[in-house]
């Protein structure tokens, strides 16, 4: 048991680091009204787990 939370650890940090790499494109306005907008589409196909 001592050994399975460190490895879980380090497992998942190998898994989230390439995904913080990625850069994502978005498109960023300001509304009449004041609001910041940040938009990012994604055509991806809808997944239900």
């Amino acid at each position: 048991m001592r050994t399975l939370i460190p490895t879980l650890c380090v497992m998942m940090t190998t898994v989230a680091a390439p995904a913080q790499q990625r850069a994502i494109a978005y498109t960023e306005f300001d509304l009449d009204n004041g609001l910041h907008v940040i938009l990012h589409e994604d055509h991806g196909t809808p997944s239900l787990p």
